[in-house]
């Protein structure tokens, strides 16, 4: 406030005052403000101590919540375009509105406010609740939840995507056309959901009513009922079914996912398109057809004379060149060798004949493992001697390099899903070692489902021993298969 200069009865009283009064002035703008100064820098360094202390808080819950996370291996994967991303879009159970980021930040380090008034949970162990009112009577009803009880969508896509919190596992099975995809999911998912889990006391669910469905559409396929589709609506479609698994060991559900790669994409060269979300995939099923080789096709014509099944045209060689100039363009993880990481389970799908079965299928194995105990004494590495063998038969040889050039983990099995060349349009499943490639790929990527799983012939990572043995001492299958196949049958 400024003084009033004009105090004083006479001249030289309004004289003193007037200079007393600039000396107040001065006085009071520089003490005034140096004060000033001194509080402000106080309030500021308790409000940035203050700021400081609840943002690093906010942090730590945030931290504490990523690495709660990271333990159980949580993240999210849309069912419908592929797309992984660190959180979903969770909606208002009252209101329905978008909340694109509910994590702990400036908002709140536990709950959130939504406009509607409901306090939305931050964390996966909190709770929010909301209030109803009844309109007739009242009565007002408070609602608690939970991250898990609310809807979420893709952020990519924006369908509605129930995950919850979950580990998910993705296999991917590629293959060219009439390779027989279809016919392996159908005999894995109805042999493994079924029969296999019940074994172990895990449950499954899935995650939405088309899952379900498709599954009941699965059993009349396995039964025979009904004839499985072999066309898609786009060169491009991945057919995806997901299930979730749950046991009391696991720390969340496990969320499989399984892609139906469109064969057709392959013998194009096009397979990039459809694979753009795919480099976080856990493994991926290669499965060849036996019958695109000129000289099987040829030995097992008189089996395949009035059988149903479709026979592959594209080369092996062409589709693993494919395969790998596809995973160079999406960028697949490589280790430092240049390999990637992705393992693949090959298996020479449709070994129904009865020839094949004596050169790559369980009469064969038998034979090795009782002839030569000390070298095979494991089923599944001597299924892989003999698949590399039978194929280095047919010309494969290069086949089976490139593989092993440009994969980290390769294995090589032989499987039936329908357990004989089927005659009929519909045919029922007796599926033959379509069990064991899943289980290879996905227990090695869960340890918590491997302690739940456990078959009683597991199958393991092959040595480089092993996986070079078909070039070092391929005389044990020409001694015991090629020399004595009984052509007659």
């Amino acid at each position: 406030t400024f003084p009033d200069f004009s105090r004083g009865n006479t001249w030289y009283a309004k004289i003193a005052f007037f200079f007393w009064s600039i000396c107040q002035v001065i006085v009071q703008f520089i003490f005034g403000t140096l004060i000033t100064i001194e509080l402000s820098a106080v309030m500021l360094v308790v409000s940035v101590v203050f700021t400081d202390i609840v943002y690093i808080f906010f942090g730590l819950v945030l931290l504490i919540e990523n690495i709660y996370l990271k333990i159980k291996s949580v993240s999210f994967r849309c069912q419908k375009c592929t797309h992984s991303y660190d959180i979903p879009i969770y909606c208002c159970p009252k209101c329905g509105i978008n909340h694109i980021r509910l994590r702990p930040g400036r908002y709140g380090a536990f709950k959130r406010k939504c406009i509607c008034g409901a306090t939305m949970p931050l964390t996966v162990n909190a709770k929010g609740k909301y209030l109803t009112t009844d309109t007739l009577t009242g009565q007002k009803t408070v609602t608690k939840f939970k991250v898990t009880d609310m809807k979420s969508l893709c952020p990519y896509c924006g369908n509605e995507d129930n995950a919850g919190i979950t580990h998910p596992i993705s296999i991917a099975l590629i293959g060219g056309a009439s390779a027989g995809k279809t016919t392996f999911k159908v005999a894995f998912l109805k042999d493994f959901l079924d029969e296999e889990i019940i074994n172990y006391n895990i449950d499954f669910e899935f995650p939405g009513n088309e899952y379900e469905n498709e599954f009941k559409n699965i059993e009349n396929y396995y039964r025979g009922l009904r004839i499985p589709p072999t066309e898609r609506g786009s060169e491009y479609d991945i057919i995806t079914f997901s299930f979730f698994l749950k046991h009391k060991k696991f720390s969340v559900d496990r969320l499989i996912h399984l892609y139906d790669m469109p064969g057709e994409t392959f013998q194009r060269g096009n397979a990039q398109e459809g694979w753009q979300m795919y480099t976080f995939n856990d493994g991926a099923v290669f499965l060849i057809d036996p019958y695109s080789l000129t000289k099987v096709k040829e030995e097992n014509q008189n089996e395949l004379k009035g059988s149903s099944m479709g026979i592959s045209t594209i080369s092996m060689n062409e589709l693993i060149k494919s395969l790998i100039d596809t995973l160079r363009q999406v960028k697949t993880p490589m280790n430092k060798k240049g390999k990637f990481t992705i393992p693949i389970a090959l298996t020479i799908n449709k070994a129904d004949s009865r020839l094949l079965k004596q050169q790559i299928g369980d009469e064969a194995i038998k034979k090795m493992m009782v002839s030569y105990p000390d070298v095979f004494n494991d089923y599944y590495s001597t299924m892989d001697y003999l698949c590399r063998c039978f194929l280095c038969e047919n010309g494969c040889s290069g086949f089976i390099a490139n593989l092993d050039a440009n994969f980290e983990t390769v294995h090589f099995f032989s499987s039936s899903p329908i357990g004989s060349v089927p005659k009929g349009a519909r045919t029922p499943f007796y599926p033959i070692n379509v069990l064991p490639v899943m289980q290879w790929l996905i227990l090695r990527t869960d340890n918590q489902l491997a302690s739940v799983w456990k078959p009683s012939i597991p199958v393991q990572d092959l040595t480089d021993v092993q996986k070079n043995l078909y070039q070092t001492d391929k005389n044990y299958y020409d001694i015991q298969i090629r020399n004595n196949i009984d052509t007659t049958v």
